[in-house]
Protein backbone atom coordinates (compact mmCIF):
# COMPACT_ATOMS: atom_id res chain seq x y z
CA UNK A 1 0.00 0.00 0.00
CA UNK A 2 0.93 3.83 -0.68
CA UNK A 3 3.34 5.45 2.15
CA UNK A 4 1.28 8.17 4.11
CA UNK A 5 3.68 10.97 5.28
CA UNK A 6 2.96 14.42 5.89
CA UNK A 7 -0.78 14.43 4.59
CA UNK A 8 0.59 13.03 1.23
CA UNK A 9 0.67 9.60 -0.23
CA UNK A 10 3.49 8.03 -2.14
CA UNK A 11 2.18 5.72 -4.57
CA UNK A 12 5.13 3.53 -5.72
CA UNK A 13 4.38 0.80 -8.76
CA UNK A 14 5.33 -0.10 -12.56
CA UNK A 15 3.34 1.35 -15.06
CA UNK A 16 0.90 -0.40 -17.02
CA UNK A 17 -0.51 -0.37 -20.49
CA UNK A 18 3.07 0.15 -21.79
CA UNK A 19 2.35 -2.69 -24.79
CA UNK A 20 -0.65 -0.91 -25.59
CA UNK A 21 1.27 2.60 -26.75
CA UNK A 22 2.03 2.71 -30.43
CA UNK A 23 4.81 0.61 -32.34
CA UNK A 24 6.99 3.91 -32.32
CA UNK A 25 6.05 4.68 -28.89
CA UNK A 26 7.54 1.72 -27.07
CA UNK A 27 10.41 1.54 -29.19
CA UNK A 28 11.47 4.48 -28.10
CA UNK A 29 10.73 3.43 -24.52
CA UNK A 30 13.06 0.66 -25.08
CA UNK A 31 15.87 2.35 -24.91
CA UNK A 32 15.29 5.69 -24.03
CA UNK A 33 14.12 7.42 -20.76
CA UNK A 34 11.05 9.62 -20.65
CA UNK A 35 11.99 13.30 -20.68
CA UNK A 36 11.31 15.01 -16.93
CA UNK A 37 8.41 16.05 -15.32
CA UNK A 38 6.41 13.30 -15.48
CA UNK A 39 2.72 13.98 -15.36
CA UNK A 40 -0.44 12.40 -14.33
CA UNK A 41 -4.01 12.88 -16.12
CA UNK A 42 -7.27 11.27 -16.24
CA UNK A 43 -7.68 9.44 -19.21
CA UNK A 44 -11.03 10.66 -20.30
CA UNK A 45 -11.24 8.50 -23.70
CA UNK A 46 -10.90 5.49 -21.93
CA UNK A 47 -13.73 3.13 -22.62
CA UNK A 48 -12.30 0.59 -20.16
CA UNK A 49 -11.73 2.28 -16.86
CA UNK A 50 -13.69 5.12 -15.86
CA UNK A 51 -10.93 6.16 -13.29
CA UNK A 52 -7.64 5.43 -15.86
CA UNK A 53 -4.58 7.71 -14.89
CA UNK A 54 -2.35 7.89 -17.77
CA UNK A 55 1.05 9.06 -17.71
CA UNK A 56 2.88 11.43 -19.63
CA UNK A 57 6.76 12.44 -20.38
CA UNK A 58 7.54 15.91 -20.50
CA UNK A 59 7.44 16.13 -24.16
CA UNK A 60 3.58 14.80 -23.57
CA UNK A 61 4.31 11.84 -24.79
CA UNK A 62 2.31 8.80 -23.37
CA UNK A 63 4.43 6.17 -20.91
CA UNK A 64 1.61 3.93 -19.66
CA UNK A 65 -1.01 3.96 -16.62
CA UNK A 66 -1.69 3.87 -13.30
CA UNK A 67 -2.67 0.48 -11.83
CA UNK A 68 -6.20 0.48 -11.66
CA UNK A 69 -5.77 -0.36 -8.17
CA UNK A 70 -4.31 2.73 -7.12
CA UNK A 71 -5.91 4.82 -9.88
CA UNK A 72 -9.78 4.24 -8.45
CA UNK A 73 -8.14 6.39 -5.31
CA UNK A 74 -6.05 8.74 -7.43
CA UNK A 75 -8.65 9.30 -10.09
CA UNK A 76 -10.92 11.85 -7.71
CA UNK A 77 -8.37 13.99 -6.24
CA UNK A 78 -7.53 14.84 -9.82
CA UNK A 79 -11.17 15.31 -10.93
CA UNK A 80 -11.16 17.83 -8.22
CA UNK A 81 -8.05 19.40 -10.02
CA UNK A 82 -5.53 18.46 -7.44
CA UNK A 83 -1.97 18.04 -8.71
CA UNK A 84 0.32 14.78 -8.45
CA UNK A 85 4.10 14.67 -8.73
CA UNK A 86 5.09 11.80 -10.43
CA UNK A 87 9.17 10.88 -10.39
CA UNK A 88 11.14 8.26 -12.32
CA UNK A 89 12.67 5.98 -10.36
CA UNK A 90 14.00 3.15 -12.65
CA UNK A 91 13.22 2.60 -16.54
CA UNK A 92 14.22 -1.15 -17.37
CA UNK A 93 15.23 -0.43 -21.33
CA UNK A 94 15.06 -3.64 -23.33
CA UNK A 95 14.92 -6.79 -23.34
CA UNK A 96 13.50 -5.70 -19.41
CA UNK A 97 9.79 -7.05 -20.14
CA UNK A 98 7.42 -3.82 -20.66
CA UNK A 99 6.29 -4.73 -17.61
CA UNK A 100 8.41 -3.26 -15.43
CA UNK A 101 9.71 -1.13 -18.17
CA UNK A 102 8.97 2.04 -15.41
CA UNK A 103 8.92 2.38 -12.04
CA UNK A 104 7.67 5.58 -10.63
CA UNK A 105 6.21 7.18 -7.55
CA UNK A 106 3.55 8.77 -7.35
CA UNK A 107 2.79 11.80 -4.51
CA UNK A 108 -0.48 13.14 -4.44
CA UNK A 109 -1.58 15.32 -0.96
CA UNK A 110 -4.40 14.05 0.23
CA UNK A 111 -7.08 14.87 3.10
CA UNK A 112 -6.44 13.95 7.21
CA UNK A 113 -6.57 11.12 7.95
CA UNK A 114 -6.77 9.19 4.69
CA UNK A 115 -5.97 5.67 4.31
CA UNK A 116 -5.41 3.38 1.43
CA UNK A 117 -8.87 1.42 0.83
CA UNK A 118 -7.79 -1.85 -0.34
CA UNK A 119 -9.46 -3.07 -3.21
CA UNK A 120 -10.29 -6.76 -4.17
CA UNK A 121 -8.36 -6.30 -7.10
CA UNK A 122 -4.99 -5.12 -4.64
CA UNK A 123 -5.72 -7.93 -2.17
CA UNK A 124 -5.84 -10.74 -4.83
CA UNK A 125 -2.08 -9.82 -5.68
CA UNK A 126 -1.09 -11.65 -2.63
CA UNK A 127 -1.15 -15.24 -2.70
CA UNK A 128 -3.67 -17.04 -0.14
CA UNK A 129 -2.16 -17.68 3.31
CA UNK A 130 0.31 -15.36 3.53
CA UNK A 131 1.28 -11.98 4.94
CA UNK A 132 0.57 -8.22 3.55
CA UNK A 133 3.00 -5.78 4.21
CA UNK A 134 1.85 -4.55 7.83
CA UNK A 135 1.56 -7.90 8.91
CA UNK A 136 -2.43 -8.68 8.56
CA UNK A 137 -3.74 -12.08 6.58
CA UNK A 138 -4.02 -11.70 3.20
CA UNK A 139 -7.23 -12.92 1.96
Amino acid sequence: PPAVRDGCAHFVFFTRGVRYLDDATRRRWDEESPLQPLAAELDRANAFDDNAVQLRSGDKTPIGFVPRYYACEIAPYLQRGNAAQVELLRHNPAPASVRERFLVRLSLTTEPGWSFARSAAYDSLAPSGTQSVDGEAAA
